[in-house]
């Protein structure tokens, strides 16, 4: 006989029911453009693409204030879908979503779909011109992108990329990539565009007797002082930051953000640095930086190109002592060039930058192994994010990082006991289905709540995994020797969905001749099997061979 078992995944459903009044703000980009806002909620027009209009504000601003139920999802319009406003750029057409309350959130559109050329890309970075002290007789241009869906009301971490003609869009674009996926937490990316780079970030290797190795060169003295006593204060003024600045570079700049890593008081956090030449003079100083208690908390990530030859030796002779740092440090090669570096190694850099971020591997030993309660270890991570970040923990965004990874160790533990610790937990905030913990307690086997489950979900209304589920049903019966429930199932399920009958009369004959029990059952639900045969991937018609076989044994 053949048994077919099948893998379901199911996803949580998030349930939230507060309603707040928010304020949405709007940029237009033109003086005489009308906006509507079209959404999943009566006051967003259920989806009406010219119900509600926003007032105007300003010369080119638009408002609107209204009570939302959360999450809301919305778009903006000129009035038709046509219409539709583009915040990103032309092929994204996501909905806008607000998954928590908030006083004000602003938004900025770019242009209207019918209006824009679609091989026209969207810049949707901020561009600010700054006068420096430090140089006082050049426009400094820094480019900021902030996440799609920015809200002043939450804390975002900022990363810094120098070398902004190169690095920023990188750096821009991967790090929304992986935000989207809640790989890493949102971040304010921010670009620093050079006037004169030799300048500013030529390394001192010690040449020059006059200038000890372990400062800067003029220029780069200039640089810091424009990055910690300009920049920062300039964006902790105008955006919402958490607090936690990181700063990358390559080449040269690779040298000066490990270089401005050493420095008392820095106030960048994470560092990521590709092809850095080095002395040993500055690996030591490295060395001795990764080790000190006082750095912990800190990250650094060092790469190099497998073809930019001399960039190893600080990497390869920092790995030799991992084990003994407090900074949480990496280093990695790839097989690139001097040029090609960056985009080999944007994503792990970015990675190293939030070591703790969705990071799980103290779960199987202080929840599963020392028993630690699960909504205490959910507490301390949170903790933990906004001591290292800066951000709170979003329950709601974080679903996949968070529920599902820490529930599929607990499941695979068959840790019953801390799975009704994750229910708990859980259900505060989502929607945990009948049929997920059906599933779930189905593959601990814990045979006495699967079948409780099962016998909730049929009776409920969202029945779309119904066939699939059978064989699991079949099973879970089976292992607690009451085929007659099982039957009982089965026969339940036909006048449910009669049009997978097929399925369920081919359980009741599976159930009832393995267990030689309703033979009038199984010989009219062989039948059925035989006349309303269609080629599937549960059973054959061989196998119908096979139970008619069995019912002559009893």
């Amino acid at each position: 006989m053949k048994i077919v078992s099948f893998v379901l995944f199911a996803f949580m459903s998030i349930v939230l029911s507060a309603q707040n009044k928010v304020t949405l703000i709007v940029d237009v980009p033109n003086a005489a453009d009308e906006v509507y806002i079209t959404g999943n909620q009566d006051v967003l027009g259920n989806w009406d693409p010219k119900k509600i209009k926003l007032e105007a504000s300003g010369k080119t601003q638009r408002m609107i204030s209204v009570p939302l139920d959360f999450p809301a999802e919305f778009k903006f319009t000129q009035g038709s879908w046509e219409s539709q406003a583009v915040l990103t750029s032309l092929d994204d057409e996501s909905n806008l979503k607000l998954l928590k309350p908030a006083d004000t959130v602003r938004y900025q559109i770019k242009g209207w779909h019918n209006s824009i050329a679609f091989d026209q890309r969207i810049i949707t970075s901020e561009i600010r011109h700054l006068k420096s002290v430090y140089f006082p007789s050049e426009d400094r241009i820094m480019k900021i992108r902030l996440p799609k869906n920015y809200d002043s009301q939450k804390k975002y971490p900022v990363i810094v990329a120098l070398d902004g003609y190169s690095l920023f869009d990188l750096i821009a674009d991967t790090s929304n990539s992986l935000s989207s996926n809640n790989t890493i937490p949102e971040c304010i990316v921010v670009g620093v565009y050079h006037n004169n780079r030799g300048f500013e970030t030529n390394p001192n290797f010690g040449m020059n007797k006059e200038i000890a190795e372990n400062i800067f060169n003029p220029g780069s003295e200039k640089l810091s002082l424009f990055l910690t006593k300009e920049v920062m204060p300039l964006l902790e003024k105008d955006y919402s930051v958490s607090g936690y600045f990181s700063l990358v570079g390559h080449s040269n700049t690779a040298h000066f953000v490990s270089r401005q890593m050493l420095r008392k008081h820095n106030p960048f956090r994470g560092i990521i640095a590709m092809s850095m030449y080095s002395t040993p003079n500055f690996i030591a100083d490295i060395d001795a930086f990764l080790k000190s208690p006082e750095n912990n908390g800190k990250s650094y990530f060092l790469a190099y190109g497998k073809k930019d030859f001399g960039t190893e030796e600080a990497p390869e002779a920092l790995l030799k002592d991992n084990d003994s740092f407090v900074v949480s440090f990496d280093a990695k090669g790839y097989n690139a060039t001097h040029v090609s570096l960056p985009q080999s190694a944007v994503i792990d850099g970015l990675l190293q930058l939030f070591p703790a971020y969705g990071n799980f591997e103290d779960f199987d030993q202080n929840v599963l192994k020392d028993r630690m309660r699960l909504e205490d270890y959910l507490t301390s991570y949170s903790k933990k994010i906004k001591a290292d970040y800066g951000i709170d923990v979003n329950m709601q965004e974080d679903t996949d990082n968070l529920y599902d990874c820490i529930k599929e160790q607990i499941v695979r533990g068959a840790d019953v006991e801390k799975y009704s610790e994750w229910l708990a937990v859980a259900s505060k905030k989502h929607t945990v289905s009948h049929l997920d913990m059906a599933w779930d307690f189905y593959r601990m086997k814990s045979w006495k709540q699967a079948a409780e489950n099962y016998e909730a979900y049929l009776n409920g209304t969202e029945l779309s995994g119904l066939r699939h589920h059978s064989a699991n049903v079949a099973e879970v019966y089976s292992a607690l020797k009451q085929p007659e429930k099982a039957i009982g199932f089965m026969e339940k399920a036909i006048v449910i969905q009669p049009e997978n009958e097929l399925f369920f009369r081919h359980w009741i004959a599976n159930i009832c001749t393995e267990n030689k029990i309703e033979k009038a059952k199984a010989k009219k639900a062989i039948a059925f099997c035989r006349k309303n045969f269609k080629p599937n991937i549960y059973f054959s018609i061989s196998d119908m061979d096979e139970l008619e076989n069995r019912l002559k044994t009893y």
